[in-house]
Parts: C-alpha cells; structure tokens; sequence
C-alpha cells in the first residue's frame, strides 16, 4: 500500500510538471532606440552590428515558478553559447529582458529552456555595412 502510494505521488509529480511546461508559451519582441514601443520579433530578422536593441518575451501562459534557462547562441563551425542565465517566471514575473549591441556580423538564437527541453526560440542576423558595400 506505502509503495502504490509513492508511485502515484510521484507520477502527480511528472504529470504536474509536464502539464506546467506544455502551457509555457508567450511572444518575443523588439525595441531599438529609435522606437517608442515593442515590436513583434520574428524569427530571421535582420539588426545593423552597432544597433543596440531590446528585447522581451512576453509569456501568456505559464504555471507558477517556472525555471528558465535563457541561452544565446552564435553560428561559428557550430552554435556556440555566448551568454547565458537562469530566471523564475509565474504570475507575478510574466516577462524576461534581454539586449545585445556590439555583436560580430552572423546568425544568432535567442533560445528559452525548461527542465532541459526548448520551449521557445527565435533567430536574428547581424550585419554590417561594411559587408554590404558591392561597390569596391
């Protein structure tokens, strides 16, 4: 009986968790300094390398004290991870920021993990002028 017990408190558990991270969904938007307000940020678009530029994920949906490993990858031979951090999200904490400037000209993701299983990604392309110049 102690040990039907167990199994059923821990299959709640998994159940639990699995329900809590399949209702984890929201949106990633953009700001740079010549907007007012967020823009949505879709995946493939495309900032100038010396652009500072904002970004949120707005998040609908969530349970309640839900770890987020927040990932940044750079395309090199493969990607790369140049930053990366740890945050509770819920109800209270329904948005995580972000921002880059500065980056090197190439392709990046913005990528959202719990319990090691991506939720969410989004990539963007940095690129500069000097690339673009035909001219020479």
């Amino acid at each position: 009986m102690l040990t039907r017990n167990i199994i059923l408190l821990v299959l709640s558990f998994f159940i639990t968790t699995t329900i809590s991270c399949s209702r984890f969904s929201g949106n990633f938007g953009y700001k740079t300094e010549t907007m007012d307000t967020y823009r949505l940020l879709k995946n493939g678009m495309e900032f100038e390398s010396g652009q500072h530029v904002d970004w949120v994920y707005n998040i609908e949906k969530s349970g309640t004290g839900i770890d987020v490993g927040i990932v940044v990858l750079q395309k090199k031979a493969v990607w790369i991870d140049i930053e990366s951090r740890n945050m509770k999200v819920g109800l209270e904490n329904s948005r995580i920021y972000g921002e880059f400037q500065g980056q090197q000209p190439g392709e990046y993701r913005i990528v959202l993990v719990v319990k090691n299983k991506i939720v969410d990604e989004t990539g963007y392309t940095i690129y500069s002028d000097d690339e673009l110049d035909l001219d020479e």
